[in-house]
């Protein structure tokens, strides 16, 4: 099996890229998309809590401060809880900026939270990539994962090569954390477009898994791809 670097360097035709090869696995997917092993601001250490990482609004590229946590503190919020930016819809139910709507869909990479908080070449993942490392794995609800008491999540088992990616369940915050410990979600990189206040993200627990969309101002964990 060809080594992660070998990968990038001859398949990806890329010869210098910055990356954190131990953070990196190659699950043979369609696209070719290399994900990350772990959590924006996960630590992976010996402790559940360890691992889940930082939690972010969509859009936003600082972690969510719990205690201030609420619409008014949304970063493309004016105050008066209408959008302004990443909004194609103009109508003031949802639009508050100067001017016209923006009509963006994805976000920018200026406002990318895994590539604003990694030192390399990351984004988030497309809602296109999310399905495809659904379809391409075989995925189970995992307790204890690595004998960590409490640390329980989806391993998903590529079907072509075997290797496996872990995504705990960190739970998330809306006003209050929830679902520590029994719910994944991670952020996509795409809005939807028929209600702009939400986004697109992967929804997980020990029964189902699938994505759905979910307002911008939760604070949801973030599982980067490698930027290419």
């Amino acid at each position: 099996m060809k080594s992660i670097h070998t990968y990038i360097t001859e398949k990806l035709n890329i010869k210098d890229i910055n990356v954190n090869k131990d953070n990196i696995v190659g699950l043979g997917l369609p696209s070719g998309t290399l994900w990350c092993k772990y959590n924006v601001g996960a630590t992976h250490g010996s402790t559940a809590e360890s691992w889940y990482g930082n939690y972010f609004t969509w859009g936003d590229t600082k972690p969510v401060d719990v205690k201030k946590y609420d619409w008014d503190n949304y970063k493309y919020d004016n105050g008066n809880n209408k959008l302004t930016k990443y909004c194609p819809i103009d109508l003031t139910d949802y639009w508050g900026g100067s001017g016209k709507p923006d009509n963006k869909l994805e976000l920018d990479i200026q406002d990318d939270m895994a590539n604003a908080n990694m030192t390399g070449t990351y984004k988030l993942p497309t809602k296109e990539q999310l399905e495809e490392l659904i379809k391409n794995t075989t995925n189970e609800w995992i307790t204890n994962y690595q004998g960590i008491s409490g640390l329980n999540g989806r391993l998903f088992t590529s079907k072509t090569n075997n290797n496996t990616l872990f995504i705990p369940a960190a739970g998330y915050c809306s006003g209050d954390m929830d679902g520590v410990g029994y719910n994944v979600r991670i952020w996509s990189s795409l809005l939807y477009e028929n209600i702009p206040v939400g986004a697109y993200a992967l929804n997980a627990d020990r029964h189902y898994i699938y994505l759905d969309k979910y307002n911008r101002r939760n604070g949801f964990s973030v599982r980067p791809v490698l930027y290419i």
